[in-house]
């Protein structure tokens, strides 16, 4: 992560919420008519290798530009660790 530029992190933020609106279709055609009336509910997570959570914890940098943007976009994305 420490190779990830702030604008790059920015952008899969935005990315996240503009891909995935809550309230919108569920599109998955592969499940027929299984999810035809459901919406997109739930938590936003940005999922993160588990190797970067030191640098991401610790960057003080990335660490604000994610809360500015759940302040001004009205949301709250997480992040979440994943082992590789």
């Amino acid at each position: 992560m420490s190779n990830i530029q702030p604008n790059t992190f920015k952008n899969y933020l935005s990315e996240l919420v503009t891909k995935y609106p809550k309230g919108s279709p569920i599109n998955a055609p592969k499940f027929g008519d299984e999810f035809a009336e459901a919406l997109l509910d739930g938590d936003y997570f940005l999922e993160i290798p588990l190797s970067n959570k030191a640098f991401f914890e610790s960057s003080l940098e990335f660490q604000k530009m994610l809360t500015d943007f759940n302040i001004s976009k009205g949301v709250d994305i997480n992040i979440k660790y994943l082992a590789e």
